[in-house]
């Protein structure tokens, strides 16, 4: 990478300087199998999807969107119709966010192949430059935006298909506090991880209280922390937060940063965890349940993450050849190992 791109990649969007300023750009998949499924959503659906993922990144990082391109490589089968919705769906989405579809690509399968789309978004900094994961320090608050959990509905529909890029609360945020804010990312792994990435990247714990999370349709605790594809916002500041965005989003803290318990071993913990929550936490590991996406299963049905099930018991979790105790200097049970393996 040449010295022009100062943020690589690692966080949710690269930036690079050129002639008009700073220049971001994040670069996301939507995978008809893994991340939806064209048999139970319509090709708008997708297409809205599609977009607003990529859109998400922008908001992690308390931008200002610029533009966006777009490619997608279609079913053999799949009708011009289909093709217009979704291209119209991912258009219409683009604008709405002041990120215009400025060009793309269309490719379809000699055979059998799914549908895979390519979501490449463009942003100009926000009022405090590019906001990155790295800058949590210790004593800031912990706050997410709107609730968390039940993201995905026994019909496929649900809140996956229906949120909204936080980027009007991100830059409403970043005016408000200024430097006071310090790190962020969205939530689209389930808080458990993606507090786990801001802690791993600013080398510090995140101490998350179970009971203050804002649970969507008053689903478990555990569902909250796992379901993933929320598409909210986690982020740390210092001082006061206000509890609600200018356009009624509503902020709610969940924890606090603290010096990390052991060198190499930072990640998010949890305290005021039940042995019920505990069960559930591990039995959705074991499930496959948790992570970014929903994936095809063994039965053909697109279903969360099967993939990963690396659950670290309650007792302590793995940390390469040694057993580090769940009850650490941090505090409580550290949730950004249930169910997933640490993947790059």
């Amino acid at each position: 990478l040449g010295a022009q791109v100062f943020v690589p990649p690692g966080d949710d969007m690269a930036a690079m300087r050129w002639s008009a300023g700073d220049l971001l750009a994040a670069v996301d998949q939507c995978v008809d199998g893994v991340h939806v499924d064209a048999a139970r959503m319509s090709m708008a659906q997708i297409g809205r999807k599609a977009m607003k993922r990529s859109l998400s990144d922008i908001a992690a990082m308390a931008e200002r969107p610029v533009a966006s391109l777009a490619a997608a490589t279609l079913p053999a089968a799949m009708s011009d119709e289909s093709a217009c919705a979704l291209a119209d769906a991912m258009r219409e989405s683009a604008q709405e966010f002041n990120a215009p579809l400025i060009g793309g690509d269309l490719a379809r399968h000699r055979h059998d192949g799914p549908l895979v789309i390519s979501v490449t978004v463009l942003a100009g900094p926000g009022p405090v430059g590019a906001l990155v994961r790295s800058g949590a320090q210790v004593g800031d608050g912990v706050y997410v935006t709107g609730e968390l959990g039940a993201t995905l509905h026994a019909d496929g529909g649900g809140h996956h298909l229906t949120f909204t890029p936080r980027i009007n609360a991100a830059l409403w945020l970043a005016r408000q506090l200024g430097e006071r804010l310090h790190a962020m990312i969205d939530i689209s792994d389930g808080l458990g991880r993606d507090a786990g990435h801001l802690a791993q990247d600013s080398g510090v714990d995140l101490q998350l209280d179970a009971r203050s999370i804002p649970r969507r349709d008053a689903c478990s605790i555990a569902h909250s922390v796992m379901d993933g594809e929320d598409y909210e916002l986690c982020f740390t500041a210092a001082g006061d937060v206000p509890r609600v965005t200018s356009d009624g989003v509503r902020i709610t803290r969940v924890g606090s940063v603290v010096a990390a318990g052991e060198p190499g071993a930072v990640g998010a913990w949890m305290v005021n965890l039940t042995e019920v929550d505990i069960r559930e936490l591990r039995a959705l590991g074991e499930s496959g349940r948790g992570g970014r996406g929903h994936r095809a299963g063994s039965d053909g049905v697109a279903k969360p993450h099967e993939a990963r099930r690396d659950v670290r018991a309650s007792a302590g979790y793995s940390q390469g050849n040694r057993s580090v105790p769940a009850e650490a200097s941090a505090g409580g049970i550290r949730i950004d190992s249930f169910g997933w393996e640490h993947d790059s």
